[in-house]
């Protein structure tokens, strides 16, 4: 059964993504309240008065594939091109907490990113890399971000570099896993208690300047959702970290200026817009009004982005540079802290290196030669983005009610409440696909058959050999180090989690002692056990 909607002579739905009706103009009476100024309080119009003005937004690429060595050279060759950092990509083994060797990892080290077995393989990534001379960011770091903040910071010290001179910038957020990736290790509790963990110890130490955590609604609109769902239930998951650190007996001062909300920019160019503006408000009101917060940093809120990899091709896989580009600026015209734009190949491979260097080199000309960022939001006070904005609005507060009813976000976890929407949202794109409502230049319409068999596009491919490579370093790593050292360190990390201690202290010196990712998380797993998902009756 067709959705009544208002459509176009041709058939085109005259909706926004989330499915906000949009009328055939807008005027002042449709957008009220739009007198704030760019860096005032709600920030609806961005987090400082000047925005990239004075200070441009983050170009950090996501990649990563193989071994160090083959890593290394991607990420200097991004550094050497001008991206501001670069986003650490992981394999699965590793984003799992197994080692290379395991058997479970066969056939998956070094595809989908980096394999990472210990501290030697990062120390090999950063040979040539100092962490104070590029912002370096472990993003699916989410079953093992305390694993990676203590690799982050011994590479650190083993270089000399002090903490206070660099950024460690993680995604740290298991509850995504359960509710969009899979890539879950432990249950639901003791998985939040760690990633806990990981932003107490930086906020009790000071690190303002770290990121610990980048709380993602991203997943769920990787998953099928809507804009709107992807922000709300984004913003659920944060209530729930920060209502567990203040249980913890920490000021929410102390670490709320560390949290980013971690989203996808879609290509609805203006609803994308009025999302980014629309949460920085409801953002900004749940901290000051909720939660009592006094520092203007904590009410200002950081976003990570990066383009709709979901909505790209292998058909006609050149259309994707437009997409991507719609994307970008739709994060730039919204007031994103960190951009990373994905590469036209992504539907086909691992991507190639001359399509990563399109992809940074598209935000360099929005930034340089479209200007797009000399000034602060552009867009306000355009009626409809105003509309837009407070509908999107309007909207978030409805699903944060909704969860804060059932009794927050673990709850909703557990009863199947975002997978549904997600299930739902997902199922609904693909019919609309089929029946041609939910147009896709190259895939439903405006096919070039001569095209079908033939893209135009090399696919990237990983060397078979990485994998028996990366297992001989695992096996030579084991027979160097010093085994009577990592005993003792598994031990007191053993130790500190039965005791439900913040775990951080003596993870770190397993790490220093080259204990390997999967021995690490082999005693997590005795000591908390595995998640087994329960499939949700729908």
């Amino acid at each position: 059964m067709k959705r009544e909607v208002p459509r176009s002579k041709d058939g085109r739905l005259l909706q926004s993504e989330s499915g906000i009706q949009l009328k055939p103009f807008y005027e002042a009476t449709d957008a009220p309240g739009h007198s704030d100024r760019p860096g005032d309080y709600p920030f609806t119009r961005g987090i400082s008065p000047d925005m990239y003005r004075s200070e441009m937004w983050h170009i950090d690429m996501y990649a990563g594939f193989g071994n160090a060595e083959e890593a290394r050279a991607r990420y200097e060759f991004l550094l050497e091109q001008g991206a501001s950092g670069v986003n650490i990509a992981m394999d699965l083994p590793t984003q799992l907490g197994y080692d290379s060797d395991h058997e479970l990892a066969k056939g998956e080290v070094g595809r989908v990113g980096l394999a990472v077995d210990s501290l030697q393989d990062l120390q090999d990534v950063f040979q040539n890399t100092r962490l104070d001379q590029a912002k370096i960011v472990f993003t699916v770091a989410n079953g093992i971000g305390p694993l990676a903040l203590a690799w982050f910071m011994t590479v650190g010290d083993k270089q000399g570099v002090r903490r206070e001179d660099y950024v460690i910038h993680l995604q740290n957020d298991p509850l995504k896993e359960y509710t969009g990736r899979g890539a879950y290790v432990l249950p639901l509790d003791p998985s939040l208690k760690l990633a806990c963990d990981v932003i107490e110890f930086a906020a009790r130490k000071g690190y303002r300047h770290w990121k610990p955590v980048g709380i993602c609604g991203s997943q769920f609109r990787w998953g099928g959702s809507n804009a709107v769902q992807e922000v709300a239930f984004g913003l659920c998951e944060a209530i729930t970290y920060i209502e567990t650190l203040l249980a913890r007996g920490l000021d929410v001062d102390s670490f709320a200026p560390m949290l980013e909300l971690h989203l996808t920019t879609d290509i609805d160019l203006f609803e994308e817009v009025a999302k980014f503006r629309a949460v920085r408000r409801v953002w900004a009101r749940l901290l000051k009004e909720r939660y009592g917060a006094r520092d203007p940093a904590s009410c200002q809120l950081k976003i990570s982005l990066y383009t709709a990899g979901y909505r790209l091709t292998k058909q006609e896989p050149l259309n994707n540079s437009v997409r991507i580009t719609v994307q970008a600026l739709a994060a730039i015209l919204g007031g994103a802290q960190h951009i990373g734009t994905l590469s036209i190949d992504e539907a086909l491979s691992t991507p190639s290196e001359e399509s990563v260097r399109l992809a940074l080199r598209t935000q360099q000309i929005l930034a340089h030669e479209a200007r797009v960022g000399h000034v602060a939001d552009p867009l306000g006070g355009s009626f409809m983005v105003e509309s837009l904005t407070n509908a999107v609005e309007e909207q978030i507060w409805v699903y944060i009610k909704e969860v804060d009813a059932m009794g927050g976000a673990l709850q909703a976890i557990r009863n199947g409440y975002f997978q549904r929407y997600v299930d739902d949202g997902a199922y609904q794109h693909e019919k609309d696909v089929e029946s041609g409502d939910r147009v896709v230049v190259g895939l439903n319409r405006f096919v070039d058959r001569r095209l079908i068999a033939n893209s135009g596009i090399k696919p990237f491919k990983i060397r078979p050999q990485v994998e028996e490579r990366q297992i001989e370093r695992l096996k030579a790593l084991r027979a160097s180090r010093n085994p009577v050292e990592v005993g003792a360190a598994l031990k007191a990390l053993r130790d500190s989690a039965r005791k439900g201690e913040n775990v951080i202290e003596p993870l770190t010196r397993a790490v220093s002692a080259y204990a390997t990712c999967g021995e690490i998380y082999d005693v997590f797993r005795e000591v908390h056990g595995t998640y087994k998902d329960e499939k949700i009756t729908l």
